[in-house]
C-alpha cells in the first residue's frame, strides 16, 4: 500500500490501519523529513525518525532528564556496544528504566502527532510482523494519538480532506471501540457528539457551531479518526417522534431560503454597505414583509433588508436558524422562551439599542425578528479598518453604557455582548443589538441554561454555570473596551477550552504596556471590569460610565494642552522669522559677487516627522504562536526601539537586541522569521532560527518598512 499524502493524509492511512489491526511498517516521507510508524495488531508500538530532534536522546536533554554532556558519553557506549541508548542510559545509572520507557513512549506520541499536518509528500506501508529486538516499545492509544493531534493540527486542508470538503453526513458510532471511553472531550467535541444525528453534514453541523465553524470541523475530524463517529448515508428522521425545521419546495413563502441564502454568503453581522440581489427563486415576502436584499449572515442567521409596506419604512428581518431537529416538547418550549425574549427587547426604547418592531415565524416554523435597519458598520469592521484615538474609544464607551444602563434598568440582559452585535451609524453613534434573544437561538432544548455567547467576550460565571446578571455585560464590554484601546483580545487561545482557561485563571497584561499611549488609569478601570469574581467588578454600567469620566476629561485637557503649545510655537515661529529674507530666485542664481543665502531653520521634512510620532506608539506588540521543533506556544511579541521580546508561560522571556539578528524576515503580514548569530547546538551547529506567526492583527507594510529602518540604524 503506498501513495501520495496529498491525495491520502497521514490520520486517514493510520485510522486503516488501526481499524484492520494490521502488522507492518508505515514509511512517511515529506516537510523534509522521513519518519516510520510500527505497527502490531493495529496498535503503534514504536516510531522511528531522521531528524535528530526526534530522537530518544535529545528528547531525554530537551525534558530536563539528563545532561549533553551525559547524552554524548552515552552515544559513545552504544557505537561501542550495539546496545540502544535507552538500555545504556539506564546501565549508566542516569535514568531508571521506568522513566526512560514514559519518556519513549511520549516521543513515540509525538512523532505520531506531528506527521498529521503533513498535507504533501509519500507514503508506503510493508504489512509484515516486525522483530524489535532491544528496543523499548509501548502501544500508545491509536484514538487518542488522533484525537490530539487534529485538535493541534495547523492545516485545514488536511480536515477537509477527511471530511470530504463537509458534505459527508455524521452519526455516533453505535459500537465504539474500549479506548474511546478514555478520552477527555472539549466542550466543542461534546456539542458536536450531540448534534451528530445521521442527518446533518459536517459542513451544517459546523455553522451551528456557537463555538466557531472552524473549532467545530476540527472537532468532528478528531472525533471521526477516534472512532466516536462515523460517516454514513443521510438517514430519514422518525416523523413520528421529531419535529423537523426543514424546507418544502411547496411550502411557498420561505421555499428554499436556506439553501440559496448559503449560495448568498455576505459579511457576518453586517446592517449597511454591499449588499447582494436576491435571487428570483427566493421569497418575495415573509408575512406583510417585502424583501429587497440580502444583507448577510451572521452567528444568529441570515439577515434581509426588507419594506413595511404599511408605513412605507425599511426594515432588516433577521431570520433566525435554529436546530435541525427539536421534539415537539422542545420546540413548543423554544418558541415559548424566544418570543417572550423577544417581546422583553422590544420594549426597549433607547437612542442607543437597535429597535426590535416585530417577531413572527414562516411557514415553516423558522423564527425572524424585524428590527430598525441601521445604515452603517459594526464597531469590529470598523476597528479592523481604522485605528480609534483614545476620544474615540471613551465617546463610544460612555454611549454604550448609556445604553447598557437603560437596559439593565429594565431587567434586561445582554449575554452576548461584543463588537459585531454593535453598530456605528452614519454620524458616529453606537447602537447595540441583539439584546437577550441571541440567548434563547443560542441554548440547546435539551440542555437548559447551556453555555451561550462568542467565546472570548464570556465571563467566567458563563463558564462555570454562576449567576449572569448586568455585570456580565459588564465583563463582555471590558473584553470590548481592551480590544478598542490596544487592537488585541486579553483572553486567546488555539481552542475553547484554552481560551476559557484563561478567561478562568489568567490575569490579562495591562492595556498600558501594551500600547504606551494608554493612561495607567484608563488601563485600571478596564482590568477591574475584567475580574474574575463578579462582586469585584463595577456594580453598574452607570458606575463604569462614572469611572471613566476622569480619563475622559484627562484626555480632552491632554489635546487642548497640545493644540495650546501649537500655537505658541506657531507664533515664536511667526515673529521670530517675519522679518528675515527668504531664500528666493536671487540666491539660487550663481552671478559673480552674489552674497550666499543666509542661514535658518530647516522644518524636518515630513517623512521624518511622521516617523517620529510613528516611534512614540512603539513597542508594536502582537498576540503571536511560536513554533518549536515539535509543537508551539502562544504568547506576545514586542517590537521596540532596541530590538525584539518575546513572552509565553511555557520557556523564560526572550530578548533579542538589534545586533544580535543576522535576518529579519517578513515573509507576509502574519509570518516573521528571525534568525540569530548564534549557533544551535541541537541543529548540528545551524543558525538559530525563531517563527512566530501573528494570531490577532498582522504587522502592516507600513509599520514593517519603518521598523526595518529602525533596525539599520
Amino acid at each position: 500500500m503506498r501513495g501520495s499524502l496529498s491525495l491520502v493524509p497521514a490520520a486517514g492511512i493510520i485510522r486503516e490501519i488501526h481499524a484492520g489491526r494490521k502488522s507492518g511498517v508505515l514509511h512517511l516521507t515529506g516537510a523534509g523529513a522521513s519518519k516510520r510508524l510500527y505497527f502490531k495488531a493495529g496498535s503503534i508500538i514504536l516510531a522511528g525518525s531522521d531528524l535528530p530532534e526526534d530522537r530518544l536522546g535529545q528528547a531525554l536533554v530537551r525534558a530536563g532528564m539528563i545532561q549533553e554532556a551525559d547524552l554524548e558519553r552515552a552515544l559513545g557506549l552504544v557505537e561501542a556496544t550495539s546496545r540502544t541508548i535507552g538500555e545504556t542510559i539506564v546501565e549508566m545509572g542516569l535514568l531508571r528504566p521506568e522513566q526512560v520507557q514514559s519518556e519513549a513512549a511520549r516521543r513515540t506520541k509525538l512523532i505520531v502527532e506531528s506527521v498529521l499536518d503533513w498535507d504533501s509528500g509519500e507514503y508506503a506501508f510493508e504489512e509484515r510482523e516486525e522483530r524489535l529486538e532491544g528496543e523499548l516499545l509501548s502501544e500508545i492509544s491509536v484514538p487518542e494519538a488522533l484525537l490530539e493531534g487534529i485538535r493541534g493540527t495547523r492545516s485545514g486542508d488536511v480536515v477537509r480532506r477527511l471530511l470530504s470538503d463537509g458534505k459527508a453526513v455524521f452519526r455516533r458510532t453505535e459500537q465504539p471501540p474500549a479506548s474511546v471511553a478514555a478520552l477527555r472531550l472539549t466542550p466543542s467535541e461534546e456539542w458536536v457528539l450531540e448534534q451528530a444525528n445521521g442527518v446533518s453534514s459536517a459542513a451544517e453541523i459546523a455553522t451551528q457551531c456557537p463555538l466557531g465553524e472552524d473549532e467545530a470541523l476540527r472537532s468532528i475530524c478528531g472525533l471521526l479518526l477516534a472512532g466516536v463517529l462515523e460517516a454514513g448515508p443521510a438517514q430519514a428522521p422518525a416523523a413520528a417522534t421529531r419535529v423537523s425545521v426543514t424546507l418544502d419546495d411547496q411550502a411557498g413563502a420561505g421555499t428554499n431560503l436556506w439553501a440559496a441564502l448559503e449560495a448568498e454568503r455576505a459579511d457576518a453581522g453586517a446592517f449597511g454597505g454591499q449588499t447582494t440581489r436576491l435571487p428570483s427563486r427566493l421569497p418575495h415576502s415573509l408575512g406583510r414583509y417585502v424583501v429587497e436584499q440580502a444583507i448577510g449572515r451572521g452567528s444568529m442567521g441570515a439577515v434581509l433588508l426588507a419594506r413595511d409596506p404599511a408605513i412605507d419604512r425599511r426594515v432588516a428581518v433577521k431570520l433566525i436558524q435554529t436546530s435541525v431537529q427539536l421534539t415537539p416538547p422542545e420546540w413548543e418550549k423554544y418558541k415559548e422562551r424566544f418570543y417572550r425574549e423577544a417581546r422583553a427587547a422590544g420594549k426597549l426604547l433607547h437612542q442607543g439599542i437597535v429597535t426590535i418592531f416585530d417577531v413572527g415565524h414562516t411557514v415553516e416554523g423558522i423564527p425572524f425578528i424585524v428590527m430598525e435597519y441601521v445604515e452603517g458598520r459594526t464597531l469590529a469592521a470598523l476597528a479592523e479598518e481604522t485605528e480609534l484615538s483614545i476620544d474615540d474609544v471613551l465617546r463610544l464607551a460612555g454611549q454604550c453604557l448609556e445604553a447598557l444602563e437603560y437596559a439593565h434598568s429594565q431587567g434586561v440582559v445582554h449575554r452576548d455582548l461584543k463588537p459585531a452585535n454593535i453598530m456605528i451609524t452614519a454620524d458616529g453613534r453606537p447602537k447595540i443589538m441583539d439584546f437577550g434573544v441571541a440567548h434563547v437561538v443560542g441554548s440547546q432544548m435539551t440542555q437548559a441554561d447551556e453555555i451561550l455567547g462568542s467565546p472570548h467576550f464570556m465571563a467566567p460565571e458563563q463558564l462555570g454555570k454562576g449567576k449572569v446578571d448586568q455585570r456580565t455585560d459588564l465583563f463582555a464590554f471590558g473584553v470590548a473596551l481592551y480590544w478598542m484601546l490596544t487592537g488585541q483580545l486579553p483572553f486567546t487561545g488555539d481552542s475553547f477550552a484554552v481560551i476559557a482557561q484563561a478567561i478562568l485563571s489568567e490575569r490579562p497584561v495591562g492595556p498600558e504596556q501594551l500600547k504606551r499611549t494608554v493612561p495607567r488609569a484608563l488601563g485600571t478601570i478596564v482590568l477591574r471590569s475584567l475580574e474574575k469574581d463578579p462582586a469585584k467588578r463595577f456594580a453598574t454600567a452607570a458606575e463604569l460610565r462614572a469611572a471613566l469620566v476622569l480619563p475622559a476629561r484627562a484626555s480632552r485637557a491632554r489635546a487642548i494642552a497640545g493644540l495650546a503649545l501649537l500655537l505658541l510655537v506657531g507664533l515664536g515661529w511667526f515673529f521670530l522669522f517675519r522679518g528675515r529674507p527668504t531664500a528666493t530666485a536671487p540666491y539660487a542664481a550663481s552671478t559673480p559677487g552674489a552674497s550666499s543665502p543666509p542661514s535658518s531653520v530647516r522644518t524636518p521634512p515630513r517623512e521624518d516627522a511622521e516617523e517620529l510620532l510613528w516611534r512614540k506608539t512603539l513597542p508594536l506588540t502582537f498576540t503571536v504562536r511560536h513554533s518549536h521543533r515539535i509543537g508551539s506556544c502562544t504568547g506576545n511579541l514586542l517590537l521596540d526601539t532596541a530590538g525584539i521580546e518575546y513572552r509565553s508561560k511555557e520557556h523564560e522571556r526572550l530578548r533579542l537586541r538589534f545586533d544580535e539578528i543576522r535576518v529579519m524576515q517578513r515573509e507576509d503580514a502574519r509570518r516573521l522569521r528571525i534568525e540569530t548569530n548564534e549557533r544551535d547546538a541541537l541543529a548540528l551547529g545551524k543558525l538559530k532560527s525563531y517563527n512566530f506567526s501573528l494570531v490577532g492583527r498582522p504587522l502592516g507594510d507600513q509599520d514593517w518598512a519603518r521598523y526595518r529602518k529602525l533596525a539599520k540604524k
